[in-house]
């Protein structure tokens, strides 16, 4: 590929690696010469895959997908260290953490190919959420991390009693839109504020 022919690419020597794209396939990261991710000229990713002979070939990834290295997740618009006392719950493309006590969970979902707009899909989503009578409070315009967002609460009781508390903040970096929600069970924080923290603990891409 003419893409392989201008960048020198490399396997990640880490085993426990891997790139889960959008539709749960896992495939090799590869990174260039002197390390980093290794992209087209789009700033799409490339990986190693197998063809149908079962011949290794790179290939772009233009879709979202997550990068998981030990403790750090890497996807196209951002960079999360999962925080102490966190570990990874799901294996697709939108990671969610929860804390070792289940009361905390922490969900990142790339909504850019289902979402015209962030602040469309988050006043979307707002109003769904009012409609059924779940949210407190108004939909607020923030800055986290030097970025704008849209933040509101979400709060609901399940069926064995266990209050729930979900703040909800939609973001938009470069050309990807994002949904974070940061979720409290039977007071897991103790806050909008410590939300707040969680949110910024995200490195956001700046490419």
């Amino acid at each position: 590929m003419a893409i392989a022919a201008e960048v020198a690419l490399t396997a990640c020597g880490k085993t426990d690696t891997a790139v889960i794209a959008a539709d749960g396939k896992a495939y090799e990261p590869l990174t260039v010469e002197g390390g980093g991710k290794a992209l087209d000229e789009n700033g799409n990713l490339i990986v190693a895959a197998k063809d149908k002979g079962g011949k290794s070939v790179t290939q772009v990834l233009s879709e979202k997908y997550l990068i998981i290295d030990d403790n750090k997740l890497m996807a196209p618009a951002y960079d999360y260290e999962i925080p102490e006392d966190f570990s990874l719950k799901s294996s697709d493309a939108d990671p969610l953490l929860e804390n070792k006590q289940g009361t905390i969970q922490i969900n990142i979902v790339d909504k850019t190919e289902t979402a015209e707009s962030c602040e469309e899909y988050a006043l979307k989503t707002y109003n769904a959420a009012n409609s059924a009578g779940l949210t407190f409070g108004e939909i607020e315009s923030v800055t986290l991390k030097g970025l704008p967002m849209k933040r509101f609460g979400v709060k609901m009781q399940t069926g064995d009693g266990i209050q729930m508390i979900t703040y909800g903040y939609f973001v938009q970096v470069k050309n990807r839109i994002l949904m974070i929600t940061v979720t409290s069970k039977d007071g897991g924080i103790t806050g909008v504020s410590q939300a707040d923290e969680y949110v910024e603990g995200i490195d956001f891409a700046e490419y």
